[in-house]
């Protein structure tokens, strides 16, 4: 037997409940403004700055293919600028192969040319260093005064060491041409 009535009971426990559904609906209202104002300013910073990244993407690839252009477009003029200078080089150069050609007729066969360079002097006149071996010493000497008779050469500078052995004499000569036989024109 209980002190209370049914009646009594049955109103606490509605109260109880009242309350109790009251506190469920305070705290998920808390819990939505909370959301609401911790979340807002990330998603409006977002809704927001979206269309800015965009808008500065785009300003982007339209800067980046300006510039690539540009930079296109300067890369073509250097290499045009060469290809120029290239080709008023090669009009202005003659033909070196009669040269070479008149530097072989003349080399005995007792004589191995292994190095034919062409240099430019300062003064415009160009020389051949000529570098060789021959089999013996009166060879090389005979080769050298053929040389000097050539209708190319201005001159031909045979250092002393090439009269070292009397066999097997490893050479190095200079031959400065004429300007008539190879020279750049102006």
């Amino acid at each position: 037997m209980a002190l209370i009535t049914k009646e009594y009971i049955k109103l606490a426990r509605r109260e109880k409940i009242a309350r109790l559904a009251f506190a469920l609906e305070l705290l998920l209202a808390f819990s939505l403004l909370t959301g609401i104002v911790f979340m807002l300013p990330a998603y409006l910073s977002l809704a927001l700055s979206k269309n800015e990244v965009l808008r500065l993407r785009v300003a982007t690839e339209e800067v980046l293919l300006r510039k690539n252009l540009e930079e296109a477009g300067e890369k073509s003029d250097a290499l045009n600028k060469i290809v120029a200078s290239f080709d008023a080089s090669e009009a202005r150069r003659r033909n070196i192969l009669p040269v070479v050609m008149r530097i072989a007729e003349n080399t005995p066969e007792e004589i191995d040319i292994l190095l034919l360079k062409l240099e430019p002097e300062k003064s415009g006149v160009f020389r051949i260093t000529l570098n060789g071996k021959s089999k013996t010493r009166d060879v090389f000497l005979k080769y050298v005064e053929n040389l000097k008779k050539l209708e190319i050469a201005e001159a031909v500078n045979s250092p002393i060491t090439n009269l070292l052995k009397e066999t097997d004499v490893v050479f190095a000569l200079d031959i400065k041409l004429k300007k008539t036989s190879y020279s750049y024109e102006n």
